[in-house]
């Protein structure tokens, strides 16, 4: 039996995926993953959520441990509409998917490529804010984004 917190895994993953033949390399889906879920996933997660995509014949695994929509997968992805933001696309994808005959394929993520991908995710692409000065630059760069998202937000 697949559980709901694993369905809501799978459309964490799918969300991130675009496309029939758009591969996301394992990386790419760590740090997606961590962009909508405040949260590095474990091994164990990601790779449950890859079986459920794999074994339902929404996604297919490429080389390098990469991940991409099948025709199937872009049909289901495309029906959902991203209007209340990338977590309501999560959450929609998780309902339809909850709706499906799924099944888990035999897929097992190496973990040396998943502890390689976090590892470049968290080595790399942060924000360091450093030098003289550091925290009133960051607080006043914080105040910044604040202030653009607010005002973008009356627009909407």
């Amino acid at each position: 039996m697949i559980g709901r917190g694993d369905i809501g895994d799978a459309a964490t993953v799918m969300t991130l995926l675009q496309g029939t033949g758009r591969s996301q390399g394992l990386r790419s889906l760590v740090s997606g993953w961590d962009m909508l879920q405040a949260d590095v996933p474990d091994r164990e997660r990601m790779e449950t959520a890859w079986s459920i995509l794999v074994g339902s014949g929404i996604a297919e695994v490429g080389s390098g441990w990469s991940l991409s929509l099948t025709g199937e997968g872009d049909r289901v992805r495309s029906a959902v509409r991203g209007r209340g933001g990338m977590r309501t696309v999560v959450a929609e994808l998780a309902d339809r998917l909850a709706q499906r005959d799924l099944a888990m394929a035999p897929l097992q993520l190496p973990a040396e490529a998943f502890d390689r991908a976090v590892q470049a995710y968290r080595g790399s692409d942060r924000l360091a804010v450093t030098g003289p000065n550091a925290s009133r630059r960051l607080r006043d760069g914080v105040v910044l984004l604040l202030a653009s998202a607010r005002s973008r937000w009356r627009r909407e």
